[in-house]
């Protein structure tokens, strides 16, 4: 398994992740505090509303693999999200396939 990242922004990253299931992409939407989301192929696999920390691990399905994505940001960044994602880390089936920074 692996995963390429294809778009990158602020609070927001898109990956295509290699499985021997198949192909997928993942997209991770950090924008609108308190309503962030995760799509897998446009499909809302797992999101978060109301009020709490951005930094947060988001648990979902890839086809019938078990997938953890690990959002994190600098704390002082809670308050006032004016940073970019400090780490973000993507697990298929416990299995680190992509990570950047520190999550």
């Amino acid at each position: 398994m692996n995963a390429t990242l294809t778009k990158k922004s602020r609070f927001g990253r898109i990956l295509r992740v290699a499985t021997p299931q198949g192909d997928f992409t993942i997209e991770y939407n950090g924008y609108g505090i308190g309503y962030e989301s995760v799509l897998v192929d446009d499909q809302v696999a797992a999101k978060r509303s109301g009020w709490g920390k951005m930094s947060h691990r988001y648990e979902f399905m890839i086809g019938s693999a078990r997938a953890a994505l690990t959002v994190a940001i600098p704390r002082w960044c809670e308050v006032i999200p004016v940073c970019n994602l400090s780490g973000f880390t993507l697990e298929i089936d416990g299995e680190v396939i992509y990570a950047e920074g520190n999550s």
